[in-house]
């Protein structure tokens, strides 16, 4: 996941973020990947991962981690 601009997040390995407001990365049956959970891998304290979005089309822009 992409940050704000020098701004760390405040997860840690194992937390749940819950993801909104992205616009793109659709499934094939038009399931949006807002409003899923999905656990955390701390990278930096300024990235981290979310697993993998193979079956989700193309990010396009926006989007907020909780």
């Amino acid at each position: 996941m992409e940050l704000l601009p020098h701004t760390k997040h405040r997860f840690e390995d194992g937390d749940e973020v819950l993801i909104t407001g992205v616009e793109g990365m659709l499934t094939e049956d038009g399931k949006s990947i807002n409003d899923t959970v999905h656990k955390v891998k701390v990278l930096t304290p300024y990235s981290f991962k979310i697993g993998s979005t193979k079956n989700f089309s193309a990010y396009e822009r926006n989007g907020i981690g909780r």
